[in-house]
């Protein structure tokens, strides 16, 4: 409505702006009193000593399985954005101008809002990549173990360290 286009409902094309708009302010209402009564009756239940929720969700088995579930969907949300901004930072661009970039590209965090240069490093930090090095022991090249990309000069050699190690 703020827009100045004109909204035409297909089952209610009579409607004008006046209609549209009473319709909008009773469904906020309605909306309103639905998560109010909800609340009411969550708060009667437990009030009465009722565990509210599913009790098997309520597991510790099924608590460490939401929380690697939602673990991994972050993973896998956060891969697109990682490349991307690993290679912004390998271009030279500081932490700020990344995510400035991530905006100008239409990415968004996963709540949703604007990026700041602390949750690109933060990113680029949980970033995992494959270490290939040379196998001292054999002739081939074999993969190594996961190691996290970061910042830190000595982490990071402290890593490299331990793959060495590895064989």
């Amino acid at each position: 409505m703020e827009s100045g286009v004109r909204f035409v409902a297909v089952d209610m094309p009579e409607a004008d702006n006046l209609t549209i708009h009473v319709m909008a302010a009773v469904a906020e209402r309605e909306a309103q009193l639905i998560s109010a009564r909800t609340k009411a009756a969550l708060a009667a239940r437990k009030a009465r000593g009722l565990k509210l929720g599913k009790p098997e969700n309520l597991t510790p088995e099924a608590r460490q399985a939401g929380a690697a579930a939602s673990r991994a969907r972050a993973i896998s949300d956060m891969r697109t954005v990682a490349a991307y901004a690993g290679a912004l930072r390998s271009q030279g661009l500081s932490l700020q101008a990344t995510a400035a970039q991530l905006e100008a590209h239409g990415f968004k965090t996963r709540k949703g809002r604007p990026w700041s240069a602390a949750q690109v490093k933060r990113v680029l930090d949980r970033q995992n990549t494959v270490l290939e090095l040379p196998r001292k022991c054999g002739s081939e090249v074999e993969q190594r173990p996961l190691l996290p990309v970061t910042s830190n000069r000595r982490t990071q050699q402290a890593l490299r360290q331990r793959a060495q190690a590895w064989c």
